[in-house]
């Protein structure tokens, strides 16, 4: 990382913590966006659409299949948990970098963990 008395290492831990920041930012979005398929499924739905190939025959063609909606719910709980825990990885990452070049290291077992 460098020596903070000098200077050194700097620049790379700014590159690095705004590279981490770009991510994380990222991540938000693309859970936001997660978040927002079921609200965009049911208005293509609504609007006569196909809700977003759900139901290819629209609203009225829809099959009564119970796992559609299932295997939807699942594959978008899964998603969002990743992007979640990417978030904390990176947030983890951005306060441990945080600590480090400010001088602070944890001494004690339970100053670990928080």
């Amino acid at each position: 990382m460098g020596d903070r008395q000098t200077g050194e290492g700097v620049g790379t831990l700014s590159r690095v913590v705004t590279a981490l920041r770009v991510f994380q930012a990222i991540l938000i979005v693309i859970g936001i966006a997660i978040a927002a398929v079921p609200l965009l499924v049911l208005l293509d739905l609504v609007n006569g659409g196909t809700g977003l190939g759900l139901c290819v025959g629209g609203l009225g063609g829809c099959s009564g299949s119970y796992f559609t909606g299932l295997e939807l719910l699942a594959i978008l709980t899964f998603a969002l948990f990743l992007v979640v825990s990417g978030i904390a990885v990176c947030d983890r990452l951005l306060r441990r970098l945080a600590s480090r070049y400010n001088g602070y290291e944890p001494t004690d077992a339970g100053e670990r963990g928080r």
